[in-house]
């Protein structure tokens, strides 16, 4: 059989994770790298993680990148840059986008905080978060406002991946503090 693990998340970080999910995680993910005749995992690092951390043999665990592509230059107009930062309001800034679902171990609230350094000198630059809500969402909408950043961070929430890819194309940066 083969398994993929996308990380470790629930062993590394178990506090951000309810008990049902720390106690399935806990039993299965062990006992799924020593079994599977294959582990994949998406980075180097989680399959360092599932070698030191489970015991898993590396010579079993091999790394395959994600395949989602970004947008050729052609698929995405200027046009559809322009619609899109007209439907979200995003105007003419400088964004910097982190498209991540709320989760405590995505690292929204530090992210924030780093760009609350980054607003201070740029007054153009603003922050675009995409992603569903999860536990951290009240706490990280808290930090935006009592930052006073609620005019230049837009908590877009899960959009169509069009709309992404045209933030993509447009973007100064992806932000990933995870």
């Amino acid at each position: 059989s083969m398994v993929t693990i996308h990380d470790l998340q629930p062993l590394a970080m178990p506090a951000h994770f309810s008990r049902v999910k720390r106690s399935f995680h806990r039993v299965v993910l062990p006992f799924s790298a020593r079994r599977a005749v294959r582990v994949v995992t998406l980075t180097q690092h989680t399959r360092q993680d599932l070698v030191d951390r489970l015991d898993a043999d590396p010579e079993r665990v091999i790394v395959v990148p994600s395949g989602i592509t970004m947008p050729k230059p052609d698929e995405v107009s200027a046009d559809d840059v322009r619609r899109v930062r007209e439907r979200y309001g995003l105007g003419r800034r400088r964004l910097f986008v982190y498209p991540a679902i709320t989760y405590p171990h995505k690292n929204h609230l530090m992210l924030v905080d780093a760009f609350r350094a980054v607003a201070g000198h740029d007054t153009r630059a603003a922050l675009v978060l995409t992603g569903g809500a999860a536990q951290m969402e009240d706490e990280i909408l808290d930090s935006v406002r009592s930052g006073g950043l609620e005019s230049r961070v837009f908590r877009l929430g899960r959009i169509p991946r069009e709309d992404l890819d045209a933030i993509y194309r447009t973007a100064v940066a992806l932000t990933f503090p995870s």
